[in-house]
């Protein structure tokens, strides 16, 4: 996993202050699934969730 391009995480984010965690419970490697794809620069947009 350490040479992984492109991770497939599932998991929860834990918020403790003004530090974010990502608590990981599954990881995969997506490298195969998205060899085909070129990379392009994008600007990401993060969805809050309330609760």
């Amino acid at each position: 996993m350490l040479g992984a391009e492109m991770m497939g995480v599932r998991g929860r984010i834990q918020r403790i202050g003004e530090i974010v965690s990502l608590i990981a419970h599954w990881l995969t490697n997506l490298h195969r699934e998205f060899a085909g794809i070129r990379y392009r620069e994008r600007t990401m947009v993060v969805h809050k969730r309330r609760g």
